[in-house]
């Protein structure tokens, strides 16, 4: 990217029309041309990443917005899908941050295509959650709330255009301390106090930033002011309890806490999800109601996809499958029992006494795994 291109504070204007489009180092849209902006703050911060007035490589001018996804169907892969859905993410993140207006539909566009990705292979989405963690901990993260709040939330009833607010609320809760969180992830220590302040303060910021946006979906922010309170009233930021929080808050609490204790820090291991299950369990009154608890753990099963598994004919498998009998999903052995990776992965179904699951497992962080060929879509 040349320099001469790179936008300098003092180019922008606030409360003027943008004279040109604007995009990041890797040549992705971030503000269209005619753009208001007007948190300065904003658009200083990303500046100094990088932000400039030309593309590094010339695409068709079409007018396609940045979050335009491309068709789905039931033979593309889901796993590809969900990384460029994470990518559009990080456009519009940057659009909302820097006071564009009208970015809702681009939120909403993003939501149903999860919910369409959640139709054509749920049990993907949910391995999704416990296995594609390539991209930043701040933007898979949402989506990986996303899909659990879309799954569990079908199986409660809840409408369409209702699950629309929660999954838009997923994505966005923790907008207002993006920098933050990812700090959070590779820091080993507790929190500072004035880093525990932004935390306890980022629900009301979150809609704050979300509202100068635009947005008035009242459910929707009303979920965000509310994902970190607890039915105990230990929660933050007003120590709300019980039927104070309404269910839809609950449910992206409990899909916040679920993706983040099953996804690996920067120091240290992902939880195993059937140990994070059995603890929600025993504290099924803690942070959200029992009825939310039953709905997440009966939507994830005993095993959910994604979990890795210890065979009885001594393979180490990847269940990919729920299945209605839940202690006997279907797996795909990846190791086998000398210890050695399989060329390719082989389907087993754990119903039949040699591939019965003795345990969960866990395998090198750095093992690579082509979740399209696990789960059959190549």
């Amino acid at each position: 990217m040349k320099e001469d291109s790179r936008v300098k504070s003092g180019d922008i204007t606030p409360g003027e029309k943008l004279p040109w489009p604007m995009f990041d180092c890797e040549g992705r849209l971030l503000l269209k041309k005619g753009t208001v902006v007007t948190d300065i703050d904003q658009v200083n911060k990303l500046i100094s990443r990088g932000l400039y007035r030309k593309q590094k490589i010339i695409k068709p001018s079409d007018g396609t917005e940045p979050e335009k996804l491309k068709k789905s169907n039931d033979t593309t892969s889901p796993f590809f899908a969900i990384d460029e859905l994470i990518g559009h993410l990080s456009d519009v993140f940057a659009s909302i941050l820097a006071g564009t207006e009208n970015t809702e539909n681009s939120v909403l566009r993003l939501c149903a295509h999860i919910q369409l990705l959640c139709k054509i292979d749920a049990d993907a989405m949910i391995g999704s959650v416990h296995l594609q963690h390539a991209r930043k901990y701040t933007l898979r993260h949402p989506v990986h709330v996303a899909i659990l709040s879309e799954l569990v939330g079908a199986r409660m009833g809840l409408s369409t255009q209702v699950r629309a607010s929660v999954l838009a609320a997923g994505l966005t809760a923790n907008l207002s301390m993006i920098d933050l969180q990812e700090d959070l992830y590779y820091q080993e220590t507790a929190p500072t106090p004035e880093q525990m302040q932004v935390i306890r303060n980022h629900p009301d910021e979150s809609v704050r930033v979300l509202e100068k946006t635009g947005i008035r979906d009242n459910l929707w922010l009303e979920i965000i002011k509310q994902h970190h309170e607890s039915v105990n009233s230990n929660g933050y930021p007003d120590a709300l309890k019980d039927d104070q929080i309404c269910k839809e808050a609950q449910l992206v609490s409990i899909a916040d806490r679920y993706s983040a204790l099953v996804s690996a820090r920067g120091y240290r291991d992902p939880r195993i999800s059937g140990d994070t299950l059995k603890e929600f369990f025993m504290k099924k009154c803690e942070y959200c109601s029992e009825e939310m608890t039953l709905f997440f753990i009966k939507e994830m099963s005993i095993w959910p996809p994604g979990s890795i598994v210890l065979l009885a004919n001594g393979e180490v498998a990847i269940v990919t499958k729920r299945s209605s009998q839940s202690m006997w999903p279907i797996v795909r052995s990846i190791i086998g029992p000398g210890g050695s990776p399989y060329a390719q992965p082989y389907k087993r179904d754990t119903s039949l006494e040699e591939y019965r699951i003795k345990s969960n497992m866990r395998i090198r962080r750095d093992m690579p795994l082509n979740l399209s060929r696990i789960w059959g879509y190549s």
